[in-house]
């Protein structure tokens, strides 16, 4: 076989495979410079992000303890709560396997929560804290499993709904792979493969009898 058809091949059976990649908005390098920004541009793992602080007016937080918050008119200066959405938008679908948050905590007999939704699509799912995330004891760390494709994902929580129950938190972390509907998959690298042998093995024949 022809060494140098060997070489498409390889790279197409490597390229089929989605590598997984993390966004730790708690790194210092990557992400302190969205502090006080309203939106902030980088990439990561290849993908591009657009991380957006609404309404108008709020502001994205950032420490390296818990990650990303927001800021505007609310009483946490640190945190999501009340109208306030954290919003990250990717250059390319992606598949969004988790999240992780941190500040969500089992306070006073109640446990806090906070929602997200996928591609704008206006429904929100929401996740809860432990009973075991005590404030005092832990930093409130959830990991919130997702597992869908997403062009975005936005993050809010109530904020205050009573004179002794709030509910806020930060993102810490963003776990995701290049969504499998952007690349070749593994079956159709191997059907490619079998294929491109076989013309090879005919054109080698018909040389062969040529020169016969």
């Amino acid at each position: 076989m022809n060494r140098n058809l060997l070489v498409p091949l390889v790279v197409l059976c490597l390229g089929s495979t989605a590598s997984a990649a993390v966004i730790d908005l708690t790194n210092v390098s990557a992400f302190s410079g969205a502090h006080n920004q309203t939106s902030f541009s980088t990439s990561v793992g290849g993908v591009g992000l657009l991380l957006q602080a609404e309404p108008s007016g709020a502001v994205l937080t950032w420490n390296p303890g818990d990650g990303i918050g927001i800021q505007s008119t609310s009483y946490e200066p640190d945190e999501i709560e009340g109208p306030e959405v954290f919003r990250v938008q990717f250059s390319t679908p992606v598949t969004v396997s988790s999240i992780h948050v941190t500040d969500l905590f089992n306070e006073h007999g109640y446990l806090e929560h906070g929602q997200y939704e996928l591609n704008g699509s206006g429904t929100w799912v929401q996740f809860s804290a432990l009973p075991s995330q005590v404030l005092g004891s832990t930093n409130g760390e959830l990991t919130v499993p997702i597992g869908q494709v997403a062009t975005q994902i936005a993050f809010a929580a109530d904020g205050i709904v009573g004179p002794h129950e709030g509910h806020e938190f930060s993102v810490a972390n963003i776990d995701f792979a290049v969504s499998p509907s952007t690349v070749p998959e593994p079956t159709s690298a191997l059907v490619f493969g079998v294929a491109l042998l076989g013309v090879t093995r005919l054109v080698q024949r018909r040389r062969r009898a040529k020169v016969a």
